[in-house]
């Protein structure tokens, strides 16, 4: 989970700040048409807003590990 301002740094694309600028529609997040819902159960939360990229691929790894999904 992160915050909106996070998402556009992270967007390497440029999607979200051309949505920001109304070159591009139907972005969720930004139209206020198409909100973020954030899930009631999620299996999984990773904290990306305090943790760097390699924390966050640890956490999911042991986390996909004790859900068994992963077992390497």
């Amino acid at each position: 989970q992160t915050t909106l301002e996070n998402v556009i740094k992270r967007d390497v694309k440029g999607l979200y700040k051309k949505a920001l600028k109304h070159e591009i529609k139907n972005m969720i997040g930004v139209d206020p048409n198409i909100p973020y819902e954030i899930p009631k159960n999620p299996d999984i939360i990773i904290d990306t807003e305090n943790f760097t990229l390699e924390e966050s691929f640890s956490f999911l790894k042991k986390e996909l590990k004790r859900i068994k999904i992963y077992n390497r």
